[in-house]
């Protein structure tokens, strides 16, 4: 299967495909999409039992992308690691410590489920659960404003996740 990018909004998408599934741009014409591209790029060395679906992000420990999860048919969130943050055995060791920890909060409300830490070749990625609906961010651009009342159940869900959290002696850094 062959992947481009939209070149509206960056989604891989299947060449051949119309339209792109995210935006709705028409997905002609399309460029190849590639590690480091604008879109997040296709990710490397997948096995093939993960069928990426789209983009979903980027951030400070890798890209992230929705994918299919051909042996179980399920959608999860491959968080693909960059190269240079798993070259050292030291940074390495500090990433499994995290995924062990974080795999144990199954039991916290608000935090997604990680199902694995992950090798294929040269690739190192994190499994975890999808949350269908987006970001906080995204909503907010859609939106524009919250009530009140909704602010507070967020930060009061949050609050919760994060105490879930703290009593089990982890702190989320990026908070």
């Amino acid at each position: 299967m062959t992947l481009a990018a939209c070149l509206q909004c960056s989604t891989p998408i299947r060449q051949g495909a119309r339209f792109c599934h995210t935006c709705g741009s028409p997905a002609s014409p399309v460029s190849p999409i590639s590690p480091g591209s604008g879109g997040g790029g296709t990710p490397p060395d997948l096995p093939p039992r993960y069928e990426v679906l789209r983009f979903l992000g980027r951030g400070g420990m890798g890209r992230v992308y929705l994918c299919r999860d051909a042996d179980l048919d399920v959608e999860v969130a491959l968080k693909v690691l960059p190269a240079e943050a798993t070259e050292e055995e030291e940074a390495l060791d500090q990433i499994r410590k995290e995924a062990r920890a974080a795999a144990r909060f199954r039991d916290c409300p608000g935090i997604l489920s990680l199902y694995g830490f992950e090798q294929f070749r040269d690739t190192r990625y994190l499994v975890m659960e999808f949350a269908a609906g987006g970001s906080l961010y995204e909503r907010l651009k859609r939106e524009k404003s919250l009530t009140e009342a909704e602010c507070r159940r967020i930060g009061a869900e949050v609050a919760e996740a994060l105490d879930c959290a703290h009593r089990r002696s982890v702190i989320h850094r990026d908070i």
